[in-house]
């Protein structure tokens, strides 16, 4: 790291901490081995205060894998900086010679979406339209303060994985981790141009690389439909297709999911997601909104029952899984695969390219008058508009059928252990998407035992979950 890093992260280590000259991590804690989790530069661990017994979470930064330092620089400036009651918050940072670490409070509660689903199998009272305004306003009160700041911080990564609960209780304050990607906004009008980001909560404007603080608004109307509903109101079945319909920015509310949902989450929704930034509301002002200031009555508290169910699904369909399946899918012989597109045509009687609940309906009927057409689209269709596209059905099929028995799973495994170790390691992972954030994404998913590869039990244990 050059001394740019270093001075930066000095200067902000004041107020976060008393920094001492020549300070150890492991002088002052105890690290434990086990990771907790993967930021954008690092890895977060369990340590204990060797003062006080007390635990905190230390995330620690190999300087020599980081090849922006101005962009870690930025992160511990702000980290630093930021004090909010819904803000992960820096106790400590030790800038030693190969690496920084930085010590935060410890939140055992949870990512969001992990605790809903959590909750709903664990409780008879599920998530409800009145729980999701408690988290919102949170989320949108925490991004005022940062957007109030003076000079502004712009998140860039609000995602439901950089939200974490502070304990397991049911008043638990939710918190805002992870601000690698954040930036000190400029104090102008000037805008920013570096497209960063996760594809299903990035702002269209971002893809356009001309934005403002604003794109953090519109992360938080994405997230704000997924709770409310269990889906993204962007899908598609690779990054470029989630990038064109963000870039669209057209999305809907449909039935039967959105009926019982009342008209002022609808409207909050469609205000944090206008198109133009323009229009949409500041943090400050969507907190105004009548969503929050309106009691919920047996409508709108009514429990979501089916929203865990699909966020479920939505969160459990792993990166890694999807990547397979692709894989599996160029694997496929010709003759299967024009086998699975004939048996797709036969029930797209009309020929849009997507199976509708009617016409998969009517296919059923007949063979069986048994089966649940409600409970098999949502199943399936996991972009959530209500209709079976091809990838989609496709992907359910190898899923569900013989394509995933025990051969073609060591097939795909062996097609991703390009070096044939026997193991998909994350420099494989790295070769194969082109991104050592996306390696680390999929490497996080499977990799139990955290050696820093996937065994085949690991990578076939992913295949077969139920989703």
């Amino acid at each position: 790291m050059g001394n740019e890093a270093s001075s930066t992260s000095s200067s902000a280590t004041k107020g976060a901490a008393n920094k001492k000259k020549g300070r150890k991590l492991r002088t002052e804690y105890t690290v434990h081995s086990k990771i907790l989790g993967e930021g954008h530069y690092g890895t977060v661990r369990l340590c204990v205060s060797k003062a006080d017994n007390v635990e905190y979470a230390v995330k620690s930064i190999n300087k020599s894998r980081v090849s922006k330092t101005q962009m870690l620089a930025s992160e511990v400036e702000i980290m630093a900086k930021v004090d909010h009651p819904n803000i992960i918050k820096v106790v400590d940072i030790f800038d030693e010679k190969d690496f920084l670490h930085i010590v935060t409070e410890l939140c055992t509660g949870g990512e969001l979406f992990e605790r809903i689903i959590e909750k709903s199998q664990t409780s008879e009272k599920s998530f409800s339209e009145k729980d999701a305004s408690v988290v919102l306003k949170q989320i949108l009160e925490a991004v005022a303060y940062c957007h109030g700041l003076d000079p502004p911080v712009v998140h860039r990564d609000l995602k439901p994985e950089n939200f974490l609960f502070k304990d397991k209780s049911e008043s638990s304050p939710i918190k805002i981790i992870d601000f690698g990607l954040s930036k000190l906004a400029p104090r102008t009008k000037d805008l920013m141009h570096t497209r960063v980001g996760t594809p299903y909560y990035i702002a269209p404007e971002v893809l356009r690389r001309d934005y403002t603080m604003k794109c953090d608004v519109w992360s938080v109307g994405v997230i704000a439909y997924i709770l409310l509903c269990g889906y993204p109101p962007f899908y598609g079945d690779n990054d470029r297709e989630i990038f064109r319909r963000v870039a669209v920015g057209k999305f809907s509310f449909p039935s039967p999911e959105w009926d019982h949902i009342s008209s002022a989450a609808k409207d909050l929704v469609g205000s944090l997601l206008k198109v133009d930034a323009d229009l949409r509301p500041t943090a400050v002002q969507a907190l105004e909104h009548d969503f929050f200031k309106q009691s919920f009555g047996r409508k709108e508290d009514a429990s979501l029952a089916a929203v865990a169910r699909r966020m479920r699904r939505f969160v459990r369909m792993t990166k890694l899984k999807r990547l397979a399946l692709n894989v599996l899918s160029r694997e496929l012989t010709s003759n299967e695969l024009q086998n699975l597109r004939s048996v797709f045509n036969s029930i797209d009687k009309d020929g849009s390219g997507k199976i509708s609940a009617q016409e998969l309906q009517d296919s059923i009927q007949a063979h069986t008058k048994d089966a649940s057409i409600k409970d098999l689209v949502e199943a399936v269709d996991v972009s959530g508009d209500q209709e079976i596209d091809y990838h989609e059905f496709l992907a359910a099929t190898m899923q569900r059928n013989c394509y995933l028995r025990e051969d073609n799973i060591r097939r795909v495994f062996e097609h991703l252990d390009l070096d044939s170790t026997g193991h998909i390691t994350f420099q494989n992972l790295i070769d194969i998407t082109g991104s050592k954030k996306h390696a680390a994404e999929l490497l996080k998913e499977a990799d139990v035992d955290n050696d820093r590869k996937i065994s085949y039990d690991e990578f076939k244990d992913i295949m077969v979950a139920k989703q």
